[in-house]
């Protein structure tokens, strides 16, 4: 029986690459929106997709002017079912925003904007990119202890990017592994737990051109078929 993986997500058209990533690494996601079961009952992972940004009253501080209005009702709900998931021990997987809001749910602080507070950071597409958006736009370094390192089989890496926050300080329990070469967080962990990783880039779109991005999918897969 193929495993299913509820798939956290606002915008029903960005999902297709999400599901697809899962698809390739023989995963079943299931699409779960706000107002949807917060329990994980039925699931043997959870992946959490990009989207808008976290509400900063999450990490107290008032929204910066180059901040997207929140979305509460998700940063609630999403935060609800990833702590079910961490209770039972489940793999989560955090791309993008999933990322942010994992570390912000655990005390985490974020850097509101990126290219306002004087980092240069690259990154060529924006938020609404094409879903196919993989082109390369910086490298990544990765530390240990950590993970991500040996699951990628490369202590650098290329990846995609489109964001304009960024980790500041992380959260509880939380372990950056990896950073881009202008000290951005790029990659997180929880090694408390069985699998918790978090990246800032999109893998999903990089599944056929990246070896490096098949692997971390593949690794997901394996956390959640492990006995």
């Amino acid at each position: 029986m193929v495993a299913r993986v509820g798939v956290l997500y606002r915008n029903a058209s960005k999902l297709e690459p999400y599901l697809f990533a899962l698809t390739v690494v023989g995963l079943d996601g299931v699409a779960v929106t706000p107002g949807a079961q917060s329990s994980c009952e039925g699931f043997s992972g959870l992946l959490l997709t990009g989207g808008t940004d976290v509400d900063p009253a999450l990490y107290g501080q008032n929204p910066h002017h180059n901040t997207q209005n929140p979305d509460r009702e998700r940063d609630d709900f999403e935060m609800e079912v990833v702590q079910a998931a961490l209770s039972g021990d489940l793999p989560v997987l955090a791309i993008c925003r999933g990322m942010q809001l994992l570390n912000v749910m655990h005390g985490g602080r974020l850097i509101q904007d990126l290219p306002d507070s004087g980092i240069p950071h690259v990154s060529p597409a924006p938020a609404d990119a094409p879903q196919g958006c993989h082109e390369p736009a910086h490298s990544v370094e990765f530390q240990q202890p950590g993970r991500l390192q040996d699951i990628l089989q490369t202590r650098i890496a290329t990846v995609n990017s489109r964001h304009h926050q960024a980790v500041e300080r992380p959260g509880e329990g939380i372990v950056i592994t990896g950073r881009a070469d202008d000290g951005v967080v790029e990659s997180c962990e929880m090694p408390a737990h069985r699998f918790v990783i978090g990246v800032q880039w999109h893998p999903e779109n990089r599944l056929l051109v990246s070896d490096a991005d098949r692997r971390l999918f593949e690794a997901f897969a394996a956390a959640i078929q492990q006995p």
